[in-house]
């Protein structure tokens, strides 16, 4: 037999099943076998599966192994800034009791949820950046090198244009319109071509005069390091290719700590340009449609982030005492 197990040899390759959906499966069968109720099972459900998709549409890990607090904390993010605050409550909740199955079934060593905090009915107003951090944050990556260049578009672009996580690491090299030259009617400045989802709607995006200049320095570099088929208008250091939601999470965190900026992430950036536009007189139904909201609910709870500075600065062009 030259010391070959009989049968090993004819069997495929063992494929590995550590995928979060597929533990989800056997935990919506264990939640069977303890006769939990059909809405209980559905809702359970939902909440696996919210969070696959969440994991899945930004790269982020699915097996449960290698799922990290950050990334859980990431989707809870989500959860509160795109669903109600009970929705949030709720899967949270239906989440750290699947964890805890894993940790009991001896599927993981601990809880990526251990200590985690359930979010608040009302959730706080999210952190905006003062003018002063900011120019602090750009100041971290003001060098010449490729990757300083891309991180100072990246944040330029975000704290202009308020474009959500998926949207910015979804746009194109081709998604930038620069603008005709030579026409009479008045130019908006470059556009970008942004997408919501993969095969969603594309809404037109303006850029600054500003954004527009750190974005050109990084085109002048990225085809250095680009793969030669390579079209994502933002690439990742190591191979060349689309940057990813992990890597732009690490950037964001990286340059805020340099700059002395605790707690920050990307979607701090998406509040900071909302507080912006209003402090400087913009209109709701323009931040709307530039933001890509549906509903009023959204402008209602980004309107919560810096409320109290936009109210005094409104009481220092007032002044209604100063009247009499």
């Amino acid at each position: 037999m030259n010391g070959i197990i009989p049968g090993i040899i004819d069997q495929p390759p063992a494929t590995s099943r550590r995928t979060l959906d597929s533990y989800a499966d056997s935990y919506l069968r264990n939640l069977r076998a303890r006769n939990v109720s059909p809405m209980t099972l559905s809702s359970y459900e939902q909440s696996l599966r919210s969070l696959s998709r969440f994991l899945t549409d930004r790269g982020m890990p699915l097996d449960p192994s290698a799922i990290r607090r950050e990334h859980i904390e990431s989707y809870v993010i989500d959860q509160q800034e795109t669903r109600s605050a009970g929705t949030a409550q709720t899967r949270f909740d239906h989440l750290r009791t699947f964890w805890r199955w894993l940790k009991d079934e001896e599927e993981i060593p601990d809880s990526p949820m251990r200590n985690m905090k359930r979010p608040q009915s009302t959730p706080p107003p999210a952190m905006v950046l003062s003018d002063t951090q900011g120019t602090r944050l750009l100041a971290t990556c003001k060098g010449t090198s490729w990757y300083d260049r891309r991180d100072r578009a990246i944040i330029r672009i975000m704290l202009d244009t308020g474009l959500r996580r998926q949207e910015l690491l979804a746009l194109d090299v081709d998604d930038v319109q620069w603008g005709e030259r030579g026409s009479r009617e008045p130019q908006a400045g470059p556009l970008l071509h942004v997408r919501r989802a993969k095969g969603g709607a594309i809404r037109h995006v303006p850029i600054g005069t500003k954004a527009a200049v750190e974005l050109d320095r990084y085109l002048r570099v990225r085809d250095e390091y680009a793969k030669p088929d390579a079209t994502a208008l933002f690439i990742g250091s190591r191979i060349g290719g689309r940057l990813s939601f992990s890597q732009l999470q690490r950037i964001v965190v990286e340059r805020g700590q340099a700059a002395g900026i605790i707690g920050l992430h990307p979607h701090v950036l998406r509040h900071t340009w909302s507080h912006n536009w209003r402090k400087r007189g913009g209109g709701d139904a323009d931040l709307m449609t530039l933001a890509g909201w549906k509903s009023t609910a959204m402008l209602r709870r980004y309107a919560m982030s810096g409320a109290e500075e936009r109210a005094i600065l409104a009481h220092v062009r007032v002044s209604p005492g100063d009247h009499y």
